[in-house]
């Protein structure tokens, strides 16, 4: 039976795009594959469909999701999916379109479902070509995008989840974000994003006793992925974010990743 296959990765914000349209995030190596098989139009699903429409593709499809990715904790989930998708579904019908027609139907169908206020191009853009990017969400550009060192990351989604597609900031950040901004656009990615945890962490909470014994535990890094509520840790060796996560009692060990989106077709 005919299928195509594609998988991404979740990711951590640099530069959470909701204030002032530019955005940042660098990939993670915790998977989302997703299978599509073509389908009947009558139970496709909408997503599906208003990729479908935005690719101009006329097959209907059905299709799986297995991940990795915890969902709703800021750690790029619902970009990661909608990317696989429409990803395998471009792979699936043949058709001949360049990263960025993806990237935008993808951003335009995240806002559409609610997914996302801004489009989220930034976590697209990790979810497509790994390492990291920096984006302009408004003018729909990719400012800038590289590879990372591949440090180990540990990863503790815990707490309630937040919807990006529903989330509101006031309040005059516009300031402290443009700080971020230089920061990251200097190379300082890491530094960046534990900034950027902290100003989302100041609006809606986190866990600053998690962060602290990420650190106790050796982390060269720790904040909050963006909104939140995922606390992440950069660590100098994989031996100690194991640690770490003993120590804490849960949470996800996997690294920096640099391997973009993968794809296949089976006509079998």
């Amino acid at each position: 039976m005919k299928y195509a296959r594609s998988r991404t990765h979740g990711g951590i914000s640099i530069i959470s795009a909701f204030i002032d349209g530019i955005g940042g995030a660098f990939s993670t190596d915790v998977p989302m594959t997703v299978t599509v098989r073509e389908g009947t139009c009558s139970q496709e699903k909408k997503i599906s469909e208003d990729l479908r429409r935005y690719l101009s593709i006329s097959t209907c499809f059905r299709f799986t999701v297995e991940s990795r990715i915890p969902s709703g904790y800021g750690l790029k989930s619902s970009s990661a999916y909608i990317l696989a998708l429409a990803k395998a579904m471009v792979v699936y019908s043949g058709k001949d379109l360049d990263d960025m027609s993806i990237l935008t139907a993808s951003a335009e169908v995240s806002k559409m479902s609610g997914f996302s206020v801004t489009g989220a191009l930034d976590d697209l853009c990790q979810a497509m070509y790994g390492g990291y990017c920096l984006t302009d969400n408004r003018k729909m550009r990719i400012l800038r995008h590289g590879r990372l060192p591949e440090l180990p990351v540990l990863v503790c989604a815990d707490g309630e989840r937040r919807s990006s597609g529903t989330l509101t900031v006031d309040g005059h950040y516009r300031n402290a974000i443009r700080r971020v901004e230089d920061l990251a656009f200097s190379g300082r990615i890491f530094d960046a994003a534990v900034a950027n945890g902290l100003i989302y962490g100041s609006m809606f909470g986190m866990d600053l006793g998690l962060m602290n014994r990420m650190m106790k535990a050796g982390a060269l890094y720790s904040s909050q992925s963006g909104k939140g509520p995922a606390i992440f840790g950069i660590f100098p060796d994989r031996n100690s974010a194991l640690k770490a996560r003993s120590d804490i009692g849960f949470g996800i060990v996997t690294k920096i990743n640099n391997q973009g989106i993968r794809y296949w077709k089976y006509d079998s």
